[in-house]
C-alpha cells in the first residue's frame, strides 16, 4: 500500500471513506465506502433526512472516484440494491462485479436469512470481473462479497 487517504463523511461524523493507492507492477486504487441507510421508520421528515445523507455519501464516493488514477476497485455497503438510482449511476460508469460475473441472487443482507443485494464491488474497465460470489458472515450482520479480476494489460 503506497498511500491511504481517509476522507471524512459529510453524512456521519463517525464514518470515513478510505482510498488506498496500491503499488506494484500495475498500480491501482482501492476505495471502500459505507453509505447511510434510508430510514423510513423515522417518519416522513426523518426519511427525507436520511435520503439526503445517502445522497451526500454518493457524492463523496463520486468525488473519490474522480481523484483516483489508474484502475479502480470500489467496494462496500451501499445500502441500495442494483436498481436504485445511486447504484445505477455507478453502474453506468463502472462494472458491477456481481452483475458481470456473479451467480445466484447475490443477496448479502441480513446475515441470517439474506434477501437483498446491498453490498457491491465496482471496477473500472481495466479490471475485468471473472468471478464474484457471496461468502460467509465472519461475524458481520452482512455476508461477505468476493470477486476475482483479470487485470487487462493494454
Amino acid at each position: 500500500i503506497k498511500a491511504v487517504r481517509s476522507i471524512p463523511s459529510r453524512s456521519m461524523d463517525t464514518r470515513v471513506l478510505l482510498s488506498a493507492a496500491i503499488a506494484g507492477p500495475r498500480p491501482f486504487t482501492a476505495i471502500n465506502t459505507h453509505w447511510s441507510v434510508p430510514q423510513w421508520f423515522r417518519g416522513p421528515s426523518g426519511f427525507q433526512a436520511t435520503l439526503r445523507k445517502q445522497s451526500l455519501d454518493a457524492e463523496d464516493t463520486q468525488n473519490a472516484l474522480n481523484r483516483a488514477s489508474g484502475p479502480v476497485i470500489l467496494a462496500g455497503d451501499f445500502n441500495n440494491p442494483p436498481s436504485h438510482r445511486h447504484t445505477q449511476n455507478l453502474s453506468g460508469k463502472l462494472q458491477n462485479a456481481f452483475s458481470v460475473a456473479g451467480r445466484g441472487t447475490g443477496w448479502t443482507f441480513p446475515d441470517r436469512v439474506p434477501f437483498v443485494r446491498i453490498d457491491h464491488i465496482y471496477t473500472t474497465a481495466e479490471l475485468a470481473p471473472i468471478r464474484c460470489w457471496v461468502g460467509d458472515t465472519a461475524g458481520s450482520d452482512h455476508h461477505s462479497l468476493w470477486a476475482d479480476f483479470k487485470l487487462e494489460t493494454n
